[in-house]
């Protein structure tokens, strides 16, 4: 263990004072362009970027924001609840949030819900499907 902290202290001194001791030549400055150039002679095969126009006006760049999306949420629709009907039944039905019901319907007491009540569902609910007219039989 002590060995191995050893050749990692060695290794990271080793590197520190090896670049510390590089040197950068400088190019020549006659050859300097805005845009980088690949040299073709190190770079066999790279594929060439093609460089963006310059701009002729100096300053900030306009970047267009794209216009907000809009999501219309449908409007809310009624339930009438019926015999054995509980709260979080009805909006497990209509896959909603229960809380969601009680704040559209301004109900204080989710325990107490009536026979014959009208509730909204909110419009992101499954709409509820219609239910066939039973025709009465003839007697």
């Amino acid at each position: 263990m002590i060995v191995v902290l050893i050749l990692a202290v060695a290794g990271g001194l080793f590197t520190a004072w090896v670049v510390a001791n590089m040197r950068a030549v400088p190019a020549p400055v006659a050859f300097a362009s805005p845009t980088p150039v690949p040299n073709a002679s190190s770079c066999l095969g790279c594929a060439t970027p093609s460089a963006p126009a310059a701009s002729s006006t100096p300053g900030p760049r306009f970047t267009p924001t794209p216009a907000p999306t809009v999501e219309l949420t449908p409007p809310p629709f009624t339930y009438t609840v019926g015999p054995g009907d509980k709260l979080v039944n009805i909006a497990a039905m209509f896959q909603v949030d229960v809380q969601d019901v009680i704040d559209l319907n301004n109900i204080s007491n989710p325990n107490k819900i009536f026979v014959g009540e009208e509730l909204l569902i909110p419009g992101y609910g499954v709409q509820p499907t219609p239910k066939p007219h039973k025709t009465p039989k003839p007697q």
